[in-house]
This record gives structure tokens, C-alpha cells and sequence, in this order.
């Protein structure tokens, strides 16, 4: 289960890439105003010309690091304490002659050698594996024999059943997680229009006052390319105490509760709990390059205590909930990398039997 879990971040992280590319190069002229939140004109101006060379990136070799942990959860929930961890290196490339809306996989060509690491109430767990996509399928190897096999991207989309993994007694639908964070991708690419996550108006909320700042830090060089540093916060409490974003996500618990699914009746259910007592900080950075205006590092933090205001036995104030998670991703050789190809040998499943049931 622990394999399974790290898989599908990366199998969901290859889905969205694959959905979100295609659309930030059929909108190369439109930016965000948000994208030069709080910026001086030349900064602006930087940051517009990267979003338009990064819709037209074609290929790039990448290097990433993941990692998510819960702390102060076991004196609430025994054992719910836990850590995860990920580092991996590949190949990214497209060819948007061959992916359209009809085939929006069949240009995509993406490798991800993993290792990853889990620390939980049973101890630690480490595993080494290999994904790949190519030819509109997802290809996944074997790290005790060797051995490749690979099922339709298609296929998987189609079942969104295989993209999940239980949580709390609850299966949680990562296919649907990774298509609201691509939405919010399309935004900082540059693409315009009312943009929605469960009927809730993202751009609405991204404009809440307050919300959002963004500064420009110290150059760094990254790779031997002098990078200007970009780095919006968001102000989670900021965002959860304002009435249009308290009423939006009451309107959501409400219809949600009268749902047929009980994944979604029991989040209904929990999520108001956890959004109340919810605050910190979601800060993403960007590195540009002064010269080539390309992105050359994408750095993601989370960092939100959520207090229960819940006392122990002895009366004494059990800490807040630290719910952290940090995703670094280093691109280089953009446009100059090979597009990976599909393994020898591999043996096609169908989507229901391509992820492994346990790890």
C-alpha cells in the first residue's frame, strides 16, 4: 500500500502535466494580472515573458524532491503521525502535433526514476521504482524483477476509482486533487476566463484581500543561469475567515453532504471541522532566468497548524496539527532533451491491475 501511495502522486503529477501543457500552448498571449501581483514594471515584464516561453517548452530533463508529513495527530488519533518522502530524475517531453482534445496523451513522453522513503506508526519503509509514459500509455517497473507493465493513460482517466487510496477509512480520489491543482496551474500560466473547483470560482477566491502577496528576493544562480526569485504567499486564515469564502465552502459541505458517493458525505462532514480551525502559509516560488526568461526551478511549501483546540486528560492544550509538505522541481536542458521511448518488453494490463495493491 505505502509503493502504491508514492505512485500515485507520481502517476497523478504525470496526468496533470499531460492536461495542463496542451492547454498553456493553445493560450501564449494571455497572462494573468496576478502573475505581476506586487511587481515594478521590468519584473513584470520578466515574469509575462516566462509564461510565454514556458508554453512553448517542448521538452526538458527534470530533478525533484517531495515531501509531506503530520505531526501532533497521535494524541488525537493513535499511530496518525507520519512522514513521506520522494526524489526522483527523468525526461519530460511533448509534441503538440500529436496531442489534441480528442488525444490528449498520445504527444506525451514523461520518465521518473523514484526512491522513496515512509515513516509511520509500523516504522520506516523504503522502495526504489521506475514510471514511464509514452505513446499514450503509462509503463511502471517492477523494482524486484525488472519486468514492465504499462496501461492506456486513457484508461486510467476512465477510472478514477484506480487513481485513490484510503485514508481515515476513506478513499480519497487523487485523479481529483491533481485536476483542481492543474486549474490552479492554468492560472499562473497565463491562462484567463473563470476558472472553478467544484463550483467554487477560483479566481474569486485568489483575489480575496489580503490573500495573496508576492516579493521578489535575491537573484540565485541556478545551473550557471543567473535566476530572478519570485515568491507569492498565500494567507490560508486570511482566506478562510472572509464571508464569500466561508459561505462558497458551506454551499460545498451542503451539496457534498447530499451526495450519493459516502467518500464525499464523509468529507462533507470532516472538511468544515478542519478548515475552521485551519491557518499558516502556502508560498510558491519561481526562479527565471535574466537571460533566457525560461523557468529553471519551481519550489512549492506548505505549512498549516490546524488547532482543534483539544485538551488532553489532564486538561492540558494538546498542540495544533502540523500539516507540512515541500515539492522542489528543477528543469533543465529545456528543449534539448529526448523524449523518452516506450520499454522493451512490456506486457499492457488493463487500468484496474496496473498499480501495485501493496508495497
Amino acid at each position: 500500500m505505502k509503493l502504491r501511495l508514492i505512485t500515485l502522486l507520481c502517476i497523478g503529477l504525470l496526468l496533470g502535466m499531460a492536461k495542463l501543457m496542451p492547454a498553456a500552448a493553445q493560450d501564449q498571449a494571455s497572462v494573468s494580472a496576478l502573475n505581476c501581483l506586487g511587481l515594478s514594471d521590468s519584473d513584470c515584464a520578466l515574469v509575462k515573458q516566462s509564461a510565454e516561453n514556458t508554453s512553448k517548452i517542448q521538452s526538458f530533463a527534470h530533478n525533484f524532491t517531495f515531501s509531506a508529513s503530520v505531526s501532533n495527530a497521535s494524541q488525537i488519533v493513535q499511530g496518525f503521525d507520519s512522514a513521506v518522502s520522494a526524489q526522483g530524475s527523468g525526461a519530460f517531453a511533448i509534441d503538440n502535433s500529436q496531442t489534441t482534445e480528442a488525444t490528449p496523451y498520445a504527444g506525451v513522453s514523461l520518465s521518473i526514476n523514484l526512491s522513496s522513503t515512509i515513516n509511520d506508526s509500523h516504522g520506516e519503509t523504503s522502495g526504489d521504482t521506475t514510471l514511464l509514459i509514452a505513446a499514450g500509455n503509462a509503463y511502471l517497473k517492477d523494482p524486484a524483477t525488472g519486468l514492465w507493465r504499462g496501461t492506456s493513460l486513457a484508461g486510467l482517466a476512465q477510472h478514477p476509482e484506480v487513481l485513490s487510496f484510503p485514508f481515515m477509512g476513506i478513499d480519497i480520489p487523487a485523479a481529483q486533487i491533481v485536476q483542481m491543482g492543474v486549474g490552479m496551474t492554468e492560472m499562473g500560466s497565463g491562462q484567463t476566463g473563470t476558472l472553478t473547483a467544484d463550483g467554487i470560482d477560483v479566481m474569486a477566491l485568489l483575489q480575496v484581500p489580503g490573500f495573496l502577496n508576492q516579493t521578489r528576493l535575491a537573484d540565485e544562480t541556478i545551473g550557471g543561469q543567473n535566476t530572478a526569485v519570485f515568491a507569492y504567499t498565500a494567507d490560508i486564515g486570511v482566506l478562510l475567515s472572509n464571508p464569500d469564502v466561508q459561505k462558497s465552502l458551506a454551499n460545498l459541505s451542503d451539496s457534498a453532504g447530499t451526495s450519493d458517493n459516502s467518500m464525499v458525505q464523509q468529507m462533507a462532514f470532516i472538511l468544515p471541522v478542519l478548515l475552521q480551525n485551519a491557518s499558516g502559509t502556502v508560498t510558491l516560488t519561481r526562479w527565471i532566468g535574466t537571460d533566457d526568461g525560461l523557468p529553471h526551478r519551481v519550489v512549492l511549501d506548505i505549512n498549516a497548524p490546524v488547532d482543534l483546540g483539544i485538551k488532553s486528560g489532564n486538561g492540558t492544550p494538546i498542540p495544533p496539527i502540523e500539516l507540512k509538505l515541500n515539492f522542489t522541481l528543477d528543469l533543465s536542458a529545456i528543449n534539448s532533451t529526448t523524449a523518452p521511448t516506450v520499454p522493451d518488453g512490456a506486457t499492457l494490463v488493463p487500468a484496474q491491475q496496473f498499480l501495485p495493491q501493496s508495497g
